[in-house]
């Protein structure tokens, strides 16, 4: 079903008689979720298609990463860079400052993000329409108007320059670089170029496209040595298509994109060849740092056990995960130590964790990479400053990760392997006298074990050791076992075992009456997906429970329950097909939860 949008028109303007109130419903919660604090999403169904007109994005697009295309290329530079240095270090004797006003013109490289050659570099006839204290800003001339308007221009020059979410007197220069240190000068003018065009990244109308990004081959002058497409210029290149600039959604998108990129720019002035974990990991900080909200939080929660440094460039699936850990690990950094140190930690010319610690200790922090790496395993799960501050987050209501749960505390012997730099959670919630069993020969797996209930405390589990807590049932009635590798290169192989008193079974049924308060639908994980995805849900009253599965255009397409059920906490799977048992295409659809009076809606990704 094609839909028209209309941003100017009231709620009688639907181009199709029978579309229902639910398509538009759906369409404004994928905006909604995009761009949540952007709008309300208490907002009428009837208002859909204005909201959808205001986001600047069209309902069935997404953003991917510029650097998981541009791998390939930022690998070349990189081993350009080794072989040739002085290409690097001779540049700013080869460049004098730019002489732009507003109105000057030039034709700029620009990069094919869909075969992702530096041969296939193109030049981008555009103009400068600002010239701001930190920047020229530049629009693509078949983007003038149509995409990007004066006002759309003006903002950015004010959010570079001047303000940003979080400090309205502090623009993104000031803020990324009062945080990760100063940018190159190649070219011998302080100004960034900002080039707002339509990026070639394949995008066609759906699916995924690049919001913008920053090219290091600009920052060299490799003419000797065969290449001619450098714009010998600090840049960063913002989408014009499907990203309208001219739109509230669109412009905060260029503006947050701006915020990550700049400490890309920052990164390669100091250690142009950092791990992809490291550098990425500033950026998607940079972001928050700047007000924008921290990367979706519910990839890194359906996948703890993933080594730490691990970076999937090429798999556009996966790499989310690697996003989403790096900025909850890089968040929790700057919770800890301050957002100081990274100036410090880019600034090193060491790489990884190495590099971490090289400037943890340059700021005068006591904290050292393999200490904070278990604390914040543990504050995933509990994330309680009361605690102890280093068990918990300054950034409020982040998910808590993925754990297998037992409701009987017996468990008979079990094998598993967690993997290098990752962690394993494992949480009893009912039974009595507990006691528990970790076996491995390994000392890199360390073992924590953190108590819930009228108290919080967390203790040693010791290898090989039956841990025994008698007060599991009464003063505690969680205990979340915090399984640990430690090791960087070596994935550890280890048993456990338990047992208990079980709660019988009609006091079970009691207990998960008493559980939820409230209804809840949590996030599905993993997300994205391939094949099945598993999605978890509290009732807090017995009645009819519905949940159905909605393609993007609000049409049903699942129905995963339907029935009445106790309350209680429940899990329900999703294996990406219709209700027929036809194989679904890869795309976002929506899961909503209805129980009564009460209804819910969350988003997830299929890609296969």
């Amino acid at each position: 079903m094609n839909i028209k949008i209309n941003a100017e028109s009231s709620d009688d303007h639907l181009t199709h008689s029978g579309r229902s109130r639910m398509q538009h419903y759906f369409i404004r919660q994928f905006i909604a979720l995009v761009f949540g604090f952007m709008v309300c999403t208490t907002l009428l169904a009837q208002q859909m298609e204005k909201i959808v007109a205001e986001k600047g994005i069209p309902p069935n697009s997404y953003l991917i990463h510029a650097s998981d295309l541009l791998w390939k290329q930022e690998l070349e530079v990189r081993n350009f860079v080794v072989q040739h240095p002085e290409a690097l270090k001779s540049s700013t004797l080869l460049k004098t400052a730019w002489t732009f006003t507003v109105g000057s013109t030039k034709s700029w490289y620009a990069d094919n993000l869909v075969t992702g050659l530096i041969s296939d570099r193109y030049q981008v006839p555009s103009t400068c329409r600002a010239v701001g204290i930190n920047c020229y800003i530049f629009v693509e001339d078949s983007s003038w108007i149509t995409r990007v308007n004066q006002a759309a221009v003006d903002s950015i020059r004010i959010y570079f320059d001047s303000k940003t979410p979080a400090n309205p007197s502090k623009g993104i220069f000031a803020t990324d670089t009062s945080a990760f240190g100063n940018p190159p000068d190649v070219d011998q003018d302080p100004r960034i170029i900002i080039l707002l065009l339509n990026i070639k990244d394949g995008y066609n109308g759906s699916g995924g496209f690049v919001g913008g990004y920053f090219q290091p081959f600009n920052e060299i002058n490799p003419s000797q040595h065969g290449y001619s497409t450098s714009n010998f210029a600090e840049m960063f290149y913002i989408d014009t298509n499907p990203l309208k600039l001219t739109t509230s959604g669109g412009l905060t998108t260029g503006i947050s994109t701006l915020a990550h990129e700049f400490q890309h720019m920052i990164h390669f002035h100091y250690d142009p060849t950092e791990i992809s974990f490291v550098n990425e990991g500033c950026s998607v900080l940079a972001e928050v740092n700047c007000g924008f909200p921290i990367y979706s939080q519910s990839y890194y929660a359906s996948e703890p056990n993933h080594y730490l440094l691990d970076w999937r460039s090429g798999d556009l699936t996966h790499v989310l995960n690697d996003y989403s850990r790096a900025a909850r690990f890089f968040v929790y950094i700057r919770d800890q130590v301050g957002i100081g140190v990274f100036k410090k930690i880019v600034a090193s010319t060491q790489h990884g964790t190495a590099g971490i610690d090289a400037g943890l200790q340059a700021y005068g922090s006591p904290l050292r990479f393999n200490g904070i790496l278990q604390d914040w395993f543990i504050a995933n799960i509990l994330d309680d400053r009361s605690v102890d501050l280093l068990y918990g987050y300054s950034y409020p209501n982040l998910p808590k990760v993925l754990e297998r749960t037992f409701f009987n505390p017996n468990v008979a012997l079990t094998t598993d392997t967690v993997k290098n730099y990752a962690v394993q959670y494992l949480a009893f919630k009912s039974g009595s006298q507990l006691h528990a069993t970790f076996t491995s020969s390994n000392s890199a797996l360390i073992i924590k074990a953190v108590e819930i209930g009228s108290s919080k405390r967390v203790i040693d589990v010791t290898r090989n050791v039956d841990f025994t807590e008698p007060l599991f049932g009464t003063t505690y009635n969680e205990i979340h076992f915090v399984v640990m590798d430690t090791d960087p290169n070596i994935q550890v192989i280890y048993s456990y075992t338990a047992s208990g008193t079980a709660v019988p079974q009609t006091d079970v049924q009691r207990v998960s009456i008493a559980l939820p308060t409230s209804f809840m639908l949590k996030q599905n994980y993993p997300n994205p997906f391939n094949p099945s995805t598993n999605i978890e849900y509290s009732i807090p009253i017995k009645g009819i429970v519905k949940i159905e599965v909605f393609d993007i255009l609000g049409h049903s397409v699942a129905t995963l329950v339907d029935k009445v059920q106790d309350a209680g906490v429940y899990h329900t799977t999703w294996t990406g097909k219709a209700n027929n048992g036809i194989a679904m295409p890869s795309g976002v659809y929506f899961y909503r939860l209805e129980s009564g009076s009460f209804s819910k809606t969350e988003r997830m990704l299929l890609l296969k």
